[in-house]
């Protein structure tokens, strides 16, 4: 008796045997030669030779059905031997050819159903995430040869979610966006491009949402709106698309050769330390973040065309996917020395100066420390203007949005582990900046949902140092390691709330954090968190504490210290406060400056004199409150010219603008709902800011002088936002003012103060606040003066977006829309 024709008396095809890869060993042909298009070949088998001989009249079978000059058969069914029992794919499935169901009919029966494959829970990297076989990678992840990438049998692996076929060989036929499957699967096969010598035809196309700067600038941003909203909507399989443009980028390992990958990213010097990215650590994160990128896919797979897909995996049995191929070491810590160029300073969360990935991977979870790794590499990415970095930054921000999720869901008290919410801070900073539709929307809508998540932590609640019971002389590396957990997790709660002022500031909403929650304690000077060895942060312990006592004291928290600000007392102290000190001091003042102006707007037109001119009076005295902000920033001992200094001052005067205009007017005014002379003739809009407008100048010529001061390699994420506000306050305030004002302009018995080069406590800029004596102007990098004109204003801004590189996806869309706006209202 002959057997039944099953999984077990099958071996694997001609095509699968060559490429060494598994065969599902499917009839007629298998899933991998049916996805690539390849001709299946059955193998004789040792035994049971009777059923390679029905494998051969089935594939001739099907081969004549479908040769183009043959029409498909309407009742010929070919009937395999009486004791087989083939076993038929699923009726509903709509990708089978007519063929196939005709020599599998629906109504054979499927107790013969070949083996399918189900997938283990993960843990950890003894198996593989998802719908995830690796055979090429055993448990210890060590002897993944990155070498390998090179043998095309590598990527012979099927992709439940792809379209394209990644094999090495077709590595650079990306060249176009309306390349289709079928295109790239009969190209012809290029030679693969050595390192450092990639072609314009390895350049990956653009996603769709993104294909060109004015689709970017037709998006309507959650902020900067200084356009009228646009109809275009935006794309549900937005997401689906970056990922997608993500498995392209990371499989074609070609587009990692650009020397101009980072421009001068790896010349620039960055206080941090940053250990090298070693193979073993590469497999790790490529291994575990496949089972996060199935899980993506997963969730975004929702249309038609992903939907059949699934179910022709599904029916076939094979689940297998493509490598998740991060790029080169080199690569990675060229990104790397971005994040620590760009985030890390202005939120830090590595102590000793420096970020070592090995102890960092050694933390409680690994996955959420993987999220956190692919988050830093994703803010790095950002920074380039290489268009696959930023598939691959998008891509790793919408990969990490998911997943965050699902390690929460399944663990709960993740969502306080100090990893996990420094993954949130992260996404949310990412995001929020950048530059794409998708991701600023919903960084919009889930900030307050994480800073409830952050509540919840009571990481805002206060807590006593340990050290306070501790002899730091007796054993110096105990106590340096005691104080490094509780900085850490003192830094990582006050960056939530730099995070909060900064988001909250450029969308005109209302700080989430309230002062009186805030009772954590105040991170201590930079200069203890960035000692490298336990002596030498004893040693400035020993400098900084109380009358000669080595043990320092529970610092103060935010609450404390305005209440201290409010009372005057730090006027009068001698002692200077830290830069992040200062920092947080600007929140509630930015908090209590929003709650003003709002108050403002309702009663303006309400008819009581009495109440509005208290809320003008307390205006005032916020204003005070700047001013003496600025004198203690001057006795501050840190210098305001570094990163940090120059990004307090930035947000100082951002603030300050915010007590004398009201920039959701000038939103409404330049997308034309307002007209202008109804602008001029508002008593808390134009004519405020025609008062105002020496302040106003000086103020915005801050923010360009400090903008230039900055490396572009060093700029917080968000540095192009500043420019784009000011520019507006700049052109309303020229606009609100009258023709005579405005065009006199360089008189000659008026000195030109060239308000964007001096500091703000130059004696000119002091004399012109005090007395309007002088004319306020502009500079180009080439010392040429710019009048404030409506028109010359944004086009001198959108010059300075643009004098320094690498310019962000934000910084391109923000000089966009500015270059949008100058056009629109030129004509008008």
């Amino acid at each position: 008796m002959r057997p039944a024709i099953d999984a077990g008396n099958l071996i694997a095809c001609t095509s699968c045997a060559k490429a060494k890869a598994k065969c599902d060993k499917q009839l007629p042909t298998c899933s991998r030669c049916l996805y690539k298009r390849l001709k299946c070949e059955p193998r004789p088998p040792r035994r049971y030779p009777e059923t390679f001989q029905f494998l051969q009249q089935s594939q001739a079978q099907l081969h004549h059905t479908q040769s183009p000059n043959n029409a498909p058969p309407q009742s010929q069914t070919i009937s395999p031997p009486p004791s087989t029992s083939p076993s038929p794919p699923k009726q509903d499935d709509p990708t089978l050819d007519e063929s196939l169901r005709q020599l599998f009919p629906p109504d054979r029966d499927a107790s013969f159903a070949p083996f399918q494959w189900q997938p283990t829970p993960f843990s950890g990297l003894d198996t593989c995430p998802g719908d995830l076989t690796m055979e090429t990678v055993d448990g210890s992840m060590h002897q993944f040869n990155p070498h390998l990438l090179g043998d095309p049998t590598l990527f012979s692996a099927d992709d439940s979610a792809m379209d394209y076929d990644f094999s090495s060989h077709h590595f650079g036929l990306l060249s176009s966006s309306q390349t289709s499957p079928d295109a790239l699967l009969s190209a012809e096969q290029p030679t693969i491009p050595l390192p450092f010598a990639r072609t314009e035809q390895a350049r990956l196309p653009e996603p769709q949402a993104a294909q060109s700067s004015a689709t970017s600038t037709t998006e309507d941003w959650p902020c900067f709106r200084c356009n009228p909203p646009s109809e275009i909507q935006i794309n549900p399989r937005t997401g689906s698309e970056y990922l997608r443009r993500l498995e392209e980028t990371l499989n074609d390992q070609s587009v990692w050769g650009n020397t101009g990958l980072c421009p001068n990213a790896p010349k620039q010097d960055t206080q941090l330390e940053i250990s090298s990215v070693q193979g073993s650590l590469r497999d790790k994160l490529m291994v575990v973040s496949q089972g996060f990128l199935s899980r993506a896919r997963d969730v975004h797979r929702t249309g038609a065309e992903d939907a059949s897909l699934s179910k022709m995996r599904s029916s076939s049995g094979a689940s297998l996917t493509g490598f998740f191929i991060l790029p080169p070491p080199l690569v990675l810590e060229v990104f790397l020395r971005t994040y620590a160029l760009r985030v890390e300073p202005y939120v830090p969360f590595f102590p000793a100066a420096s970020i070592d990935l090995t102890k960092l991977m050694a933390s409680v979870d690994e996955k959420s420390s993987i999220l956190l790794l692919l988050l830093m590499i994703a803010h790095g990415a950002m920074g380039s203007p290489l268009a696959e970095a930023r598939h691959l930054a998008t891509g790793l921000i919408e990969t990490c949005r998911i997943c965050m999720f699902d390690v929460m869901e399944k663990n709960v008290q993740m969502s306080a582990h100090p990893v996990m919410v420094r993954c949130a801070l992260l996404y949310l900073n990412a995001a929020a900046w950048s530059g794409n539709k998708w991701h600023m929307d919903l960084s919009t809508a889930h900030l307050r949902m994480y800073i409830s998540m952050v509540r919840h932590t009571r990481m805002l609640d206060f807590r006593q140092t340990a050290l306070a019971n501790m002899n730091t002389a007796v054993d110096i590396e105990a106590a340096w390691t005691t104080w490094q957990t509780e900085e850490t997790l003192n830094r990582l709660t006050y960056s939530w709330v730099t995070l909060d002022q900064e988001i909250n500031l450029f969308h005109d909403r209302q700080p989430d954090f309230d002062i009186n929650e805030c009772n954590a304690p105040i991170p201590s000077g930079d200069d203890l968190w960035n000692a490298r060895s336990a002596e030498a942060w004893h040693t400035l312990l020993g400098e900084k504490g109380q009358d000669g006592q080595q043990t320092p004291s529970t610092p103060h928290s935010l609450s404390k210290l305005f209440s201290l600000f409010m009372s005057n007392e730090l006027s009068y102290n001698v002692s200077a406060l830290s830069l992040t000190e200062l920092r947080l001091l600007l929140q509630p003042i930015q908090a209590l400056i929003y709650h003003l102006n709002k108050s403002l707007v309702y009663f303006f037109n309400s008819g009581s004199q009495r109440l509005l001119q208290r809320l003008l009076t307390q205006l005032e005295e916020v204003q005070y409150l700047l001013k003496q902000w600025y004198s203690i920033c001057c006795r501050s001992l840190e210098s305001s010219e570094t990163p940090t200094g120059c990004s307090n001052m930035v947000m100082f005067h951002l603030i300050s603008l915010n007590a004398i205009t009201y920039f959701p007017d000038i939103e409404r005014l330049a997308r034309g709902e307002v007209s202008p002379p109804t602008f001029r003739e508002s008593l808390w809009a134009g004519k405020r800011c025609a008062e105002e407008a020496p302040q106003i100048w000086c103020h915005c010529g801050q923010v360009i002088r400090y903008f230039r001061q900055m490396p572009a390699s060093a700029r917080p994420y968000w540095w192009s936002a500043a420019i784009y506000r000011i520019a507006l306050c700049m052109w309303a305030t020229s606009l609100s003012r009258n023709a005579e004002t405005s065009n006199t302009v360089f008189s000659s018995a008026n000195e030109k103060i060239v308000i964007d080069t001096l500091p703000f406590d130059h004696p000119s800029i002091t004399r012109y606040l005090r007395h309007q004596d002088g004319t306020p102007v502009l500079s180009q990098s080439n010392g040429s003066l710019v009048s404030l004109r409506s028109i010359n204003i944004i086009q001198h801004c959108v010059e300075v977006l643009e004098e320094k590189i690498p310019l962000s996806q934000l910084d391109e869309g923000i000089s966009a829309r500015l270059s949008a706006f100058m056009q629109r209202w030129s004509t008008e």
